[in-house]
């Protein structure tokens, strides 16, 4: 398949990651016939793909390479082309821990054009403040007081989710598994656990301050406010920024999923389509 493709304003992009690469699929609105291309960085294990429309039109990839590492690399026309970073995330040498691999990627909000966000395994939040080229670890969350305490899910000690509120710069929300919600309202210079509500039915408490396993994080496009997870212990809402949760897991075939996504039509005022 060729490497790179093509598209125009108002067509439809899937980005796949997978474990023998990562894949682009464009369609027109009618979505009956896609274009191909892959699979890029061949071989290597993709968790997770971004899209930046804020400047250049930017796609980010998370690559998780069996010989040599984890990395991200961005492309600017689609992927016919890749830019390594200069300096990726890394901890600092005092520490022991290397980062294993890189789990997710979310770009910044419009009004902090070369922001871009990173979660990795071992726990840990990264920033960079160019456009993906260096990165530096937001350290405040790795020293929260429970950090010691911290234990991974099946998939690692991995900060695998993190929503952004586009109406407020110091604010946002990250997820860890198997540790739960973190929450910051100073632009990541404090952190407070926000799992009230939230099931952990595999502790012998079932609804302590963490210990939850989150397994996706996502908050509505133009309510901020409100927050799914899906959980493995079920699915949750909150309408109020974290602080609490409702479980919506009855009328479900499981309580235990992984993906979680929402299809949301501006047009529809009274509630949203959550794909599970």
């Amino acid at each position: 398949m060729p490497l790179g493709i093509e598209a125009n304003r108002g067509d439809i992009m899937l980005m796949v990651g997978t474990r023998k690469g990562a894949f682009l699929l464009t369609s027109d609105q009618a979505r009956r016939n896609w274009a191909v291309s892959g699979p890029l960085h061949a071989g290597s294990d993709i968790y997770h793909m971004a899209y930046d429309d804020r400047e250049k039109g930017t796609v980010f990839v998370a690559i998780n390479d069996p010989i040599w590492g984890p990395e991200i690399q961005r492309s600017e026309d689609l992927g016919a082309t890749w830019l390594k970073a200069a300096q990726n995330p890394r901890f600092a040498e005092v520490r022991s821990d290397s980062v294993n691999r890189i789990w997710h990627i979310e770009p910044g909000r419009p009004g902090e054009p070369e922001v871009v966000y990173a979660g990795v395994d071992p726990a840990a939040l990264f920033k960079s403040e160019d456009s993906g080229d260096t990165w530096s670890e937001v350290e405040s969350l790795t020293a929260h007081p429970t950090r010691d305490l911290w234990e991974g899910g099946f998939g690692g000690l991995c900060l695998h989710s993190m929503a952004l509120d586009p109406t407020d710069i110091d604010r946002m929300w990250v997820a860890i598994s198997a540790v739960g919600v973190f929450g910051t309202e100073d632009g990541g210079t404090s952190w407070s656990t926000m799992n009230a509500g939230v099931r952990a039915d595999f502790l012998s408490e079932p609804f302590p301050e963490f210990g939850q396993c989150p397994h996706k994080l996502l908050s509505h496009p133009s309510m901020p406010e409100r927050l799914y997870q899906q959980n493995h212990c079920g699915f949750f809402r909150s309408e109020n920024g974290g602080q609490e949760w409702r479980d919506l897991s009855e009328g479900l075939p499981s309580r235990w999923a992984l993906p979680l996504g929402i299809i949301y039509l501006t047009s529809q005022k009274c509630c949203d389509t959550i794909s599970i």
